[in-house]
This record gives structure tokens, sequence and C-alpha cells, in this order.
């Protein structure tokens, strides 16, 4: 399976989305477990859209599904006879595992700077009070004195310029901006802000016979149902990819094969939060790239033609049959082994010679 997660803090180079990145246990308890505690056991990716079974085992909705439609087991326990109306979504998980995406390379870093910091210990001298004093005072203004000067118990301060109360971390900004107030950017709602995002082709999709919808259809969120293809009827087929619009080439095993992998990515994504679910442009770009895999080893194939290959292969096939025949050795190939091995050779003395008398 593809990868998948990727943290959202990418400003720290060090993620590279594996347990091994933190230090050992003894050095950093627990971080490198609980990294791996949040990780698919048959993906070894952080979860997506998380499901637990009734054995409480927890995997990723897509990985499961695709693991039982070939066999309904337990990947990790091994129970028998479980199957995809036994999948449960586990909510509380896939919120820690956003939350641990968000600041896992944060960790990481405080982890790497308090490693520098031991390599490199600060200086063992003091600089000298009056040195400090001195120094800081040059070629810095006077701060108004009396009341306006002082910090306020809520952490604001007077503008040394204007003499405006503004926040003390703020105040290095304020005077970059010569005393204007900033302007505030209107409140979008969170319905527009998802839409900036997923762009526009998440808001409908053509179903049907073309007729365009502008708000959710309230059958996307239901899951889709297996079918019973046997009774179905290619045109069938390709009606249930239409209302999808997705293609409808290929012979039947094909059509089949894309809506049954098309039904598994559709549900898999129901399993996230509404936050975290994909466009259905983006499933079908995951259905697009998961067909493309799947015929690579196919068109290997069709190109190989079996009795021309044994035809061009056929002095290579005689050579590895000669080879695997057991070989009779001669006396004088038997001497020669001798006389290689280190044995000396045979005198006409040390023969000897039976009288039949």
């Amino acid at each position: 399976m593809v990868a998948k997660a990727a943290s959202s803090s990418g400003s720290f180079p060090m993620d590279i989305a594996d347990p091994v990145d933190f230090p050992e246990n003894t050095k950093a308890p627990g971080l490198r477990a609980l990294d791996s505690a949040l990780r698919c056991p048959i993906c070894g990716e952080l979860f997506d859209g998380p499901v637990t079974l009734v054995c409480g085992h927890c995997f990723c909705s897509l990985c499961i599904r695709q693991t039982l439609s070939q066999k309904q087991a337990c990947p990790t326990c091994r129970k028998p006879d479980v199957n995809e109306g036994h999948l449960r979504v586990n909510t509380s998980m896939e919120e820690a595992v956003s939350a641990w995406k968000d600041g896992r390379a944060f960790v990481l870093q405080m982890i790497a700077d308090r490693e520098a910091a031991a390599t490199n210990p600060p200086l063992s001298k003091k600089r000298k009070l009056s040195e400090v004093v001195e120094s800081d005072t040059l070629g810095v203004a006077e701060l108004p004195t009396s009341s306006s000067g002082e910090l306020q118990s809520d952490g604001m301060c007077a503008c040394p310029l204007c003499g405006k109360s503004v926040k003390m971390r703020m105040i290095n900004e304020h005077i970059d901006r010569q005393c204007e107030d900033p302007v505030e950017k209107p409140i979008r709602s969170s319905k527009a802000q998802w839409q900036d995002i997923l762009g526009p082709k998440s808001q409908a999709t053509v179903r049907g016979k073309g007729k365009g919808k502008t708000s959710r259809d309230p059958d996307e969120d239901e899951p889709l149902p297996k079918k019973s293809y046997g009774v179905l009827k290619d045109k069938q087929i390709r009606e249930l990819l239409q209302e999808y619009d997705l293609p409808t080439h290929g012979d039947r095993n094909t059509l089949i094969n894309r809506h049954t992998q098309w039904v598994t990515l559709f549900n898999a994504n129901l399993d996230k939060s509404e936050k975290f679910r994909q466009s259905i442009e983006s499933l079908r770009k995951d259905l697009h790239q998961w067909e493309t895999q799947q015929q690579k080893p196919k068109l290997k194939q069709e190109i190989q033609d079996p009795i021309e290959y044994q035809r061009q292969q056929r002095s290579e096939f005689d050579r590895l049959v000669a080879a695997a025949r057991p070989k009779y050795s001669t006396p004088q190939d038997t001497q020669e082994h001798t006389q290689d091995r280190g044995a000396p050779p045979s005198r006409e003395s040390d023969v000897i010679v039976l009288d039949n008398d």
C-alpha cells in the first residue's frame, strides 16, 4: 500500500516517519513505543481512518478491508470468522493520531536541541555586571518613565514611539508597522475554508445522467453495498460505475475489479471523521493509481509468448538439464582428481600383482 501520512509540521527536516527517529527508551522513555502504537500493523504508517475489530486490534480501514477480502481473519491474532461487518470506527484513535502528526516533528526538534546543548555546554565564565550594563545602555533609547513605561499585569506595555498599550510579544511587530494597527481579516466560515483546501471539485460530483448538484449528496455519507456480480449484466455494472463518473471501458473482469476496489475505497473513506475524509475526485485518483499498478504485471505476461520463449531459451534449458544429470568419473579423471588434492601418484613398485596360480 502506498505511503499515507506526512506530518503537518513539515518545517523540521528530521521527520522521516519511523519509530526509530526517537532515541532509545533510556534516553527518551515512551516516545518510540508511542509512535509505534499509533501505526497500522499492516502498512506500518500512522493510522488513516482507524477501525477496530471485535478482538480489539486496530488497523487502517483501507488496509483491513483489502486484507479481509483475501482472508477473513485478524492479521494480528488470527481470530477467524472476521468480516467487514465487525469493523468499528475508532474516533479517539483518529484524534490522537492527528494530534501526534502536529506535534511529532516538534518533539523531534526539541530532542535534537537538547542533544546539541549537551554536546556544546555554555561558557563557564560570566560577564561582569558592569560590562552588561554598559553594553545595554549604548545606543538604546530611554523608555518613558513612570506608569507609562512599566509592564502591566496582563502582559501589556507602552510603545516607546506612540505610547499605545501593546502586548509585549507584539511590540516589535507594532514598531515595524510604524505603529499602525493591523488590518483584521474577516472570519470565514469553516465550510468556506474546507472548500479552499479541497478545491471546487469537492463540492459535488456529477452522477447519474450528468445532473450537477450544488450541495453535498446525502448518499455520499452512506456506505456502498457489495454487489453480486454473478447476476449482473455488463451493462448494469457499467451503470454502477457511471454513478460516480468512473471509467467504463474494459472486459467484464476489469469492470468487476474496478467497482470492487471503488466500494472498498469509498467505504474506507467513510470510516474517517468528516474533516479527514478525501474528496470524491481524490478517491478517483487513488482508484486510477491502483488500476495502473494492477495492469503492469499483466502487460508483461501478454508480451511474452511461452512457445517462443521456450524456443529462444532451449540452449539454456539443455545446459541446465545436463548440469543436473549425475556424472560418472573415469579412472583417469579419478587419478587427476587425486593428484589435485595433493595425494602422491602411484608407482610401479607399489603395484601388487596377484598370481592366478
